[in-house]
């Protein structure tokens, strides 16, 4: 994994434009499929629909934010470094996202063969509430971003100290790694799957995703990986017996674990939350097998064994996200049927 990880930090350096294109656009066809699988469901998956994502941000949305970026930052700037950031997140947001997040509807519109009218028409009618869910997530990104990523790539500065911090603590750093995935898929849910407001939000549930991620999931995690590391076979194969070991022998007991710990978490009884997981645990699995097998083949053929706690909660950021959507409304339909 560090050898990948050096291999795109070279690309960025050597080639930033067609590296950050190409990035950007794989990155736009992947948020198009996890919507697809885990938000809408799609029982027939639309592959046009990724491409047309993957064609507007390559061909249209990333050479524009590319060169966006450099306008802000070299001409955009503050007496006081401090403040520069904070002027760039300003005009980013009240310049450039009404016209990157109206450029793309556009080209969207396009890709989906309507005539330029019919496209206008998509337009105006999507692009209200495009900018409002933009203003919840968007400026609290480009602070970080304009605060701590330099304008080629996040600097050997901040990337190599974490990587020295994984080697050196690896069971800490992939807790609080953990950690704060799972805080951070569960507030994806609440804020983009369950389109809660900020009134409404539930903070004593992320902290719950915290919590179980930190504290219980990733321990075992790092240790159960270590004992597989104990499986020998020839280098092609041993990594497919590991992740059979790991789907066969593992994944049913761990994931009922992580149901049954997350109700407990939640102040059930440890009867109720039984029979809570026994109501929960296929139709979770269920998705778990069509999921963690190709992670887990990724994981166990690519990277390093301090790493794969951490490329687990990575993916996981996604199975987060579904995990807190199902057991949160398999709960809210339980209390509203016992009344």
């Amino acid at each position: 994994m560090s050898r990948l990880l050096t291999a795109y930090q070279r690309l960025m350096s050597r080639h930033p434009f067609p590296t950050q294109v190409l990035s950007a656009g794989l990155l736009a066809a992947t948020g198009d499929a996890v919507c697809q699988l885990f938000v809408q469901r799609n029982p027939k998956y639309n592959f046009a629909r990724t491409a047309r994502f993957f064609c507007a941000t390559v061909f249209v949305i990333a050479p524009l934010q590319t060169r966006w970026f450099r306008l802000l930052e070299h001409r955009v700037t503050a007496r006081r470094p401090k403040i520069s950031p904070l002027k760039r997140v300003l005009v980013d947001q009240t310049f450039g996202a009404p016209f990157f997040n109206t450029t793309f509807l556009f080209t969207l519109a396009l890709l989906e063969n309507r005539s330029l009218r019919s496209a206008t028409h998509s337009v105006q009618h999507q692009i209200g509430p495009v900018l409002l869910a933009n203003y919840k997530l968007w400026p609290f990104v480009q602070l970080l971003n304009f605060y701590v990523v330099p304008l080629q790539y996040l600097t050997a500065m901040v990337w190599r100290p974490a990587l020295q911090l994984m080697k050196r603590r690896p069971l800490l750093s992939q807790m609080a790694t953990a950690g704060t995935l799972g805080a951070l898929g569960d507030g994806i849910c609440q804020t983009v799957v369950e389109k809660r407001r900020l009134e409404d939000y539930d903070y004593i549930r992320t902290g719950r995703f915290f919590a179980l991620a930190s504290c219980y999931i990733a321990p075992i995690l790092y240790r159960w990986f270590h004992v597989l590391e104990r499986v020998k076979g020839s280098a092609k194969i041993l990594p497919l017996k590991r992740v059979l070991i790991d789907q066969v022998a593992f994944a049913p007991v761990f994931s009922a674990s992580i149901i049954f710990n997350l109700r407990v978490l939640e102040g059930y009884s440890a009867s109720d939350s039984y029979e809570k997981l026994k109501a929960d645990f296929w139709g979770i699995y269920k998705r778990s097998i069509q999921f963690w097998p190709a992670v887990q083949i990724i994981n166990f053929y690519l990277i390093p064994l301090h790493f794969r706690v951490s490329f687990v909660q990575v993916a996981a950021l996604l199975w987060n996200c579904f995990l807190s959507y199902k057991t949160q409304t398999v709960a809210h339909d339980i209390v509203h049927a016992e009344y």
